[in-house]
């Protein structure tokens, strides 16, 4: 004799098995186009939003801490483009020139070291 579980999710996908960077952008998707292929048919909510722009902020964090100057670039076009508070916007700005200033007085100390030697 088998037993079988009892299901609860009332026949939906698994969403747990996929990864998450997919279910990432497949989410950005959705809010970005709204309208039709969003569930509820509209854009997406400023608690929506504002929580994108965390999510935005957090990878550029990540991304300032790496040194990877072009992933940046990559959010900060994002979320201009995503119309984030405009605070991230500018604080992913910030980031951005920060790391670039950073990355350019690195490699004047590492030219006036090879001109001395």
């Amino acid at each position: 004799m088998t037993q079988q579980g009892r299901k609860f999710d009332g026949g939906k996908l698994e969403y747990g098995l996929l990864p998450p960077a997919a279910l990432e952008a497949t989410g950005r998707a959705l809010s970005l186009l709204g309208g039709e292929l969003s569930p509820s048919k509209k854009r997406a909510s400023a608690s929506e939003m504002s929580k994108r722009g965390r999510v935005l902020l957090a990878n550029a964090q990540h991304a300032f801490a790496e040194g990877n100057l072009e992933e940046l670039r990559e959010l900060y076009t994002e979320a201009k483009e995503s119309s984030v508070d405009p605070v991230i916007v500018q604080q992913i700005l910030t980031l951005g020139s920060q790391l670039s200033q950073k990355e350019k007085t690195s490699a004047g100390k590492e030219q006036t070291t090879e001109v001395q030697a």
